[in-house]
């Protein structure tokens, strides 16, 4: 299980995330973020190859609340996932408006 997962709301549209490679037995092969709207299905999911700690997902909804993870692939199968952390999205200005 990939260690001290932090997200950060970057902008209205995406979050990013960073976290410690996990000690696991072999290889690892690949980190699938999984990541889900306001705690709902569906579960989206997106693949960073080793050996980048950190990725910024895009293309989400402004103001919106996302539970994220991240689980570390390796030559034996996936890991457990990461413990979920809660992120909000940026609000648009309303002074832009």
């Amino acid at each position: 299980m990939p260690l001290n997962l932090r997200v950060d709301a970057k902008t209205p549209n995406s979050v990013g995330l960073q976290w410690e490679r996990p000690l696991v037995a072999g290889e690892i092969t690949a980190y699938v973020i999984y990541y889900m709207e306001d705690g709902n299905a569906p579960v989206m999911s997106e693949i960073v190859s080793p050996p980048t700690q950190f990725h910024t997902v895009s293309d989400l909804s402004e103001g919106t609340r996302y539970v994220m993870e991240v689980a570390a692939r390796s030559n034996n199968g996936e890991g457990p996932k990461s413990v979920p952390q809660e992120v909000r999205t940026v609000d648009f200005s309303k002074s832009e408006a």
